[in-house]
């Protein structure tokens, strides 16, 4: 009997594990192989794609399936499988379409389950691409064909937030789900799509050896996590809506987030 047994330690990347660099801290990683040693089950519940998930996976060794694309998907690395797939219907290009003729400044990228595809370019979009290792690939969204995991507009802050304000009361709202992603990202999914019903999923599918659940997270796109988990833990540098979404804090991604997590869990200090 492991003193972890039945915990299932859902964490978000950016901004929460990953350090502001990207990378993954000694002691994060020391105390996550403590926990998963001491029967603890580890997933990862990231807004990134499954496709470029490989070299953090090799990082962190969750031992459990990790969710995707703010709830678009599961993937179990350890056989290499998709056990769960979320699409958005292909209507939402219509509104892409709007979007790209009213509002020049807005980056926009259609993703694939397999693929990023590049609508419009601007610097947010670029780094984007950097962050996560992607190659520009261009695309049309006329005429644009493949099945539609999701869409990502990308700008500044001060300009993400006019667009946001701009679109709110569009008919599309009611249609599909918007979320923003973070301070420079905004996305569209499918309607009820989202971290929260992704851990519930996941939850179910290892069945009874899931006692107790906890989340943590940073962003606007880790609320329904948070809020679906036993226990959320929200980061110090976290958005006003996450903490607020969060039954507890704890210090910031730059100060060994999780391992602290996992010390107080050891000390009997996270009530459960």
């Amino acid at each position: 009997m492991g003193k972890f047994d039945g915990i299932l330690l859902c964490t978000d990347l950016d901004g929460t594990l990953l350090k502001n660099d990207k990378s993954i801290s000694a002691r994060d990683e020391q105390a996550l192989n403590y926990f998963k040693e001491n029967g603890g089950m580890l997933s990862v519940m990231t807004g990134r794609m499954s496709f470029v998930l490989e070299p953090i996976i090799e990082a962190v060794k969750p031992n459990v399936p990790v969710g995707f694309g703010n709830g678009l998907g599961i993937y179990d690395f350890e056989h290499n499988q998709k056990l769960h797939l979320s699409f958005t219907d292909s209507s939402v290009l219509t509104f892409v379409k709007k979007v790209y003729e009213t509002f020049p400044e807005i980056g926009i990228e259609i993703t694939t389950h397999d693929r990023i595809y590049c609508a419009r370019v601007n610097d947010c979009i670029k780094k984007h691409l950097s962050d996560e290792g992607i190659q520009l690939v261009t695309a049309d969204i006329d005429g644009f064909d493949e099945p539609i995991a999701k869409i990502l507009f990308a700008a500044v802050p001060d300009r993400l937030e006019e667009f946001i304000r701009a679109i709110s009361t569009c008919s599309e709202q009611k249609q599909f789900q918007f979320l923003r992603s973070d301070h420079i990202y905004h996305e569209i999914l499918p309607k009820g799509v989202g971290k929260g019903s992704l851990l519930k999923k996941l939850a179910g599918q290892l069945g009874e050896k899931v006692t107790h659940t906890i989340a943590v997270g940073d962003n606007d796109n880790d609320v329904s996590m948070l809020e679906a988990a036993q226990v959320g833990i929200a980061v110090a540098n976290a958005t006003p809506a996450a903490k607020q979404a969060a039954d507890l804090s704890t210090v910031s991604n730059q100060e060994d987030a999780i391992a602290h997590i996992i010390d107080q869990l050891d000390r009997g200090e996270i009530r459960l």
